[in-house]
């Protein structure tokens, strides 16, 4: 008689047995947001934990492009500044964008740091890991000096060069 009794206590603290899976058992999943695709988590059948992604999904209207800037132009970077990108799938055609961030780390070994560019993306022709081509507007022209190289001498560990001014006179010019 106990020896019945602690096998009904054990059959008790047991979990039921589940039902084998049915193949008419589906459940209908709804996304959170519209868009593609770019990632699948699970197989069809596949057990799915609360919380666990299933598919990975990307509005891809608006794009953002990551791009490394030369420390010396920084200073001419400035948020929500027009950007025109190329990408070699579609030659010729031109997307534009704006600057929405810049980072404040500079990369040691490449001297740059990776803005971000939002751009827009008609017809979802740009796709996610494409390389792009940038071009951004320089500001103001500035005059500048263009000499061969040949041109600039060592003078104490200075750059100089001599510009002509008339004839045989000349200026002498540092340059950095």
């Amino acid at each position: 008689a106990q020896l019945e009794a602690i096998r009904e206590q054990l059959k008790a603290l047991q979990p039921a047995a589940l039902p084998p899976p049915s193949s008419s058992r589906s459940y209908e999943v709804q996304a959170p947001i519209s868009g593609t695709v770019i990632a699948v988590g699970k197989a069809n059948g596949e057990q799915v934990a609360a919380g666990e992604a299933i598919l990975e999904i990307a509005a891809l209207d608006t794009v953002w492009v990551e791009a490394p800037i030369f420390e010396k132009d920084l200073g001419r970077l400035s948020a929500g500044a027009p950007a025109v990108f190329t990408v070699a799938a579609y030659a010729g055609r031109e997307f534009t964008g704006r600057i929405v961030d810049v980072s404040k780390v500079v990369d040691e070994s490449t001297r740059t740091a990776k803005a971000v560019f939002e751009a827009a993306n008609p017809g979802e022709a740009l796709s996610l890991g494409m390389q792009a081509n940038l071009r951004l507007e320089g500001g103001a022209a500035a005059p500048v000096l263009l000499v061969p190289k040949e041109s600039v001498l060592d003078n104490e560990g200075k750059k100089i060069v001599y510009v002509l001014i008339s004839g045989e006179e000349f200026r002498l010019e540092e340059h950095t």
